[in-house]
């Protein structure tokens, strides 16, 4: 069995490294990673990328194969991923998403057409029964509750509170405060309190500083100096939040999946409302964060939280609602589910490549058969290796599709040009359109009333309905059928063939 590992962040080999111990322990098979080339967090971007070192330091103790391009030819049979990173595992094995938060921040786990795009996953892992209720009326790909796999060492952890904060160089008799903003600016508390968290948070507390893992490398930088200056006040910079969570006993955040996680841990959780929160393009107040935010304390100014802190803050309750399943060891979980699915697990779609009539009709009677998905395409179209599993999915995507066609980048066929439909897209080189993030807006599509046979995929329904009709049964006979009756075509902006 070859299991492979898409780093996408390095904050994201944190997330995958417990499932990556199991696998070794158990020796369950060979491990791979790949990741792009790492680039650092600033203002302006979020990092990228990871590096072997940083992964070998890890990893210690297990063996692993390295990829810093993507790894065709290593035959992976299952790929783990920590986001929506579709695009970059597309013909990589059986695709298993874990996820890598609690919150929406209107991209994840937001009861809306967005959460389709996680069906491209063959398992997508939830973290409670909250997030599967929440979008389950969009998922028809498999879907367990999990937890979190970044958990599953707390139970055994081997050092205890005090040893903890010695280790870190904290007073064992202060109460500690865990300093844990998010990244982006509409949310984060950083740009409000700066380096001013002493004017805020009383001495009598220890101070714990862990930014999140995109953070822009200048915050971090003033970070570092900042605790070098104080006493009982120290950053954290690896990505483990466990030994955070055995000392933390308040947690500073704003609209950060760590909030939420720590809750379920039954701490006590502070939360800043930042006057331009409403301002990010995904604000959605009926998303969990906003919904839920009244099981958490907030705070609307530095002054208020001054206050807050001065006076004994009593949210010892268990909280309504749970955003984290911590009852399970998620990593078990997460690996006996996939290969138990794996080893049921049968072709998307059937494939025909040939440029032969004949072939056709009998490419049909067996994807009709089989009762999948046919997909059909001719060789003289470039296409990225992604543009069979981005069809295939907006044809699941789009509920209503029957057929769903690619965009095609050339003259040669007028009436499915990209800019007839997406006139967005006309200035747009081929390298921007095939850019990641296209991907991650999956369902956008539009109906038409025409479809090229030189590329396609259609349902086996609507196979089996044109071999049942009076139509001459040739490719071309096909296509008439289709638009004479029709039938309902689609095209998406997310696969290109030119």
């Amino acid at each position: 069995m070859k299991f492979l590992f898409y780093v996408e962040r390095e904050f994201h080999l944190e997330l995958l490294k417990n499932i990556i111990t199991y696998i070794a322990e158990n020796k369950l098979g060979m491990i791979a990673l790949w990741s792009p080339n790492f680039q650092e967090s600033s203002l302006k971007q979020a990092n990228r990328g990871c590096n072997f070192e940083y992964a070998k330091s890890c990893l210690k103790n297990i063996d692993f194969v390295w990829f810093d391009t993507k790894p065709i030819s290593y035959q992976s049979d299952i790929c783990f991923i920590a986001d929506s990173s579709y695009e970059a595992v597309e013909n990589l094995g059986f695709i298993v998403n874990i996820g890598h938060g609690t919150i929406c921040k209107g991209s994840f786990y937001t009861d809306s057409d967005l959460s389709k795009r996680e069906n491209c996953a063959d398992l997508l892992c939830v973290p409670s029964q909250l997030h599967y209720d929440t979008i389950k009326k969009h998922i028809w790909t498999n879907m367990i509750i999990s937890g979190m796999p970044k958990f599953d060492s707390l139970y055994t952890y081997p050092s205890k509170k005090e040893e903890i904060l010695e280790k870190l160089g904290l007073d064992v008799k202060k109460q500690t405060i865990l300093f844990a903003p998010t990244f982006n600016q509409e949310f984060s508390i950083i740009p409000y309190i700066q380096d001013q968290l002493r004017k805020y948070i009383p001495e009598e507390f220890n101070i714990i500083i862990k930014l999140h893992g995109v953070s822009p490398k200048e915050w971090s930088n003033n970070y570092k100096i900042l605790c070098q200056k104080s006493n009982n006040m120290v950053m954290i910079e690896d990505y483990s939040i466990t030994e955070s969570l055995i000392v933390t006993d308040i947690i500073i955040s704003d609209v950060s999946s760590i909030a939420y996680e720590f809750l379920s841990f039954h701490k006590k959780v502070l939360v800043f409302n930042s006057p331009l929160l409403k301002t990010h393009p995904k604000y959605n107040p009926d998303d969990l964060e906003y919904k839920y935010r009244n099981e958490l304390i907030e705070f609307n100014s530095l002054q208020e939280l001054n206050k807050i802190l001065r006076k004994p803050i009593i949210n010892e309750t268990k909280p309504a609602v749970s955003f984290l399943k911590t009852d399970i060891d998620s990593s078990e979980t997460i690996v006996k589910s996939s290969l138990a699915l794996l080893s049921t697990h049968t072709d998307l779609y059937y494939s025909l490549e040939e440029d032969l009539e004949d072939a056709f009709i009998r490419s049909a009677k067996i994807a009709s058969i089989k009762k999948i998905p046919l997909l059909l395409k001719k060789p003289n179209y470039k296409h990225t290796i992604f543009t069979d599993r981005l069809i295939y999915s907006q044809l699941f995507l789009n509920k209503t599709a029957e057929l769903v066609s690619p965009l095609f980048m050339t003259n040669e066929i007028q009436e499915l040009t990209i800019e007839n439909y997406f006139p967005e897209t006309k200035d747009l080189t081929i390298d921007q359109i095939n850019a990641p993030l296209s991907y991650r807006n999956s369902y956008k599509s539009k109906r038409i009333t025409n479809f090229s046979i030189e590329y396609f995929i259609c349902k086996h329904e609507l196979l089996e309905q044109f071999l049942q009709s009076d139509e001459v049964k040739s490719l071309e006979g096909f296509k008439n059928w289709v638009i004479s009756n029709q039938r309902r075509i689609f095209i998406t902006f997310d696969a290109l063939v030119y």
